[in-house]
């Protein structure tokens, strides 16, 4: 059992640098951002590359940050109807939320490995 709470220490200060380093990440992107509104408005000049650039910087910051937003329970749902619940429909919600969401993105990520191994298949590497 001790080796369970060592264990769990350990996990908890690796999600919470995960979750500082995606609040550096995000704060990067804002800067980024403001510095490219200012490029193109200012002097007329946009880029592609770091346009691509700030999609990174925020998937990074979600992703690094999501396990400790739900490990605090700080995520956003609808509070309407969630805060009449008793606790055992709440976990449900929870359980069932969480699995719609899984799920989605299981099968997100398995089409797109298909894309990709498709688009590798034929010989085509533009995209």
């Amino acid at each position: 059992m001790k080796i369970l709470c060592v264990l769990d220490k350990y996990i908890n200060a690796l999600n919470l640098f995960f979750f500082r380093l995606g609040a550096f990440f995000t704060f990067c992107l804002i800067i980024f951002t403001l510095t490219s509104v200012l490029a193109r408005y200012l002097f007329q000049t946009s880029y592609v590359w770091f346009d691509e650039l700030l999609w990174h910087f925020f998937g990074l910051g979600f992703l690094l940050a999501i396990a400790h937003t739900l490990k605090e329970d700080g995520h956003v749902r609808v509070d309407i109807l969630y805060n009449k619940f008793n606790p055992k429909v709440k976990a449900w919600v929870e359980i069932c939320g969480i699995i719609f969401f899984y799920v989605s993105y299981l099968l997100y990520y398995y089409s797109l490995w298909v894309f990709l191994f498709l688009r590798f298949l034929s010989n085509k590497r533009n995209f």
